[in-house]
């Protein structure tokens, strides 16, 4: 659930900063297109809630579906799995994901007289894409925890989500975000190491009990 949590409080801050971001470009060049914004982020939340969610039920019927014989030994090797994917998504796909989201964003800012349809769509798809990220990264992680434990997991991020998205508009946070970020991935990395002690420890003890 740890994991979960920490997963979910990530992407959903990186989702609520980007409404903020087209908000404030919203503001800047006097666009009035607010409620395109707000409802393109809605429509991009809803779908990301249905994906994160049908995921997470697909990966626990999987589990429950697993030969109670193999299941000792499957859960392990899907723990070591669990642990490289984890690194792989933190190191490598994420820092990917976030360049061309970024770029794209940037591109299209640069036109500076976006319709509100093109404000709308922008706001879905970047919204959308962070659930695309959460995922990634839960789909490493969700054999750690229950199905309710996971569910768990993701309204406690997305809560602590927001109450840092609110210290960062009273302005306590601004200087210190980029090390919040760093801080979550240095612990997402050291969660997969853990996943893969732990697997490959438990093997050990299975192949030669």
């Amino acid at each position: 659930m740890i994991a979960t949590a920490l997963i979910s409080f990530r992407e959903s801050l990186e989702a609520l900063i980007v409404i903020g971001i087209l908000f404030g470009f919203n503001r800047k060049f006097k666009l009035h297109k607010e409620s395109f914004i707000i409802k393109g982020a809605l429509f991009g939340f809803i779908a990301g809630v249905l994906l994160v969610l049908g995921l997470l039920y697909v990966l626990f019927k999987q589990r429950l579906a697993m030969p109670a014989d193999q299941f000792e030994i499957l859960e392990q090797v899907l723990l070591i799995f669990s642990g490289v994917f984890l690194i792989f998504v933190t190191l490598v796909i994420h820092p990917f994901i976030g360049k061309q989201k970024n770029k794209h964003m940037n591109s299209a800012m640069e036109k500076k007289d976006l319709s509100g349809f093109s404000l709308g769509t922008l706001s879905f798809f970047l919204v959308l894409l962070e659930a695309v990220e959460t995922i990634l990264f839960i789909s490493s992680s969700s054999f750690t925890s229950s199905f309710i434990d996971n569910i768990w997991g993701l309204l406690i991020g997305f809560g602590l989500s927001i109450g840092v998205t609110i210290l960062m508009y009273k302005t306590y946070l601004k200087m210190h975000i980029q090390k919040l970020f760093k801080l979550t991935e240095y612990a997402l990395f050291a969660f997969g190491i853990f996943l893969i002690i732990k697997g490959g420890s438990e093997l050990y003890h299975i192949a030669f009990k």
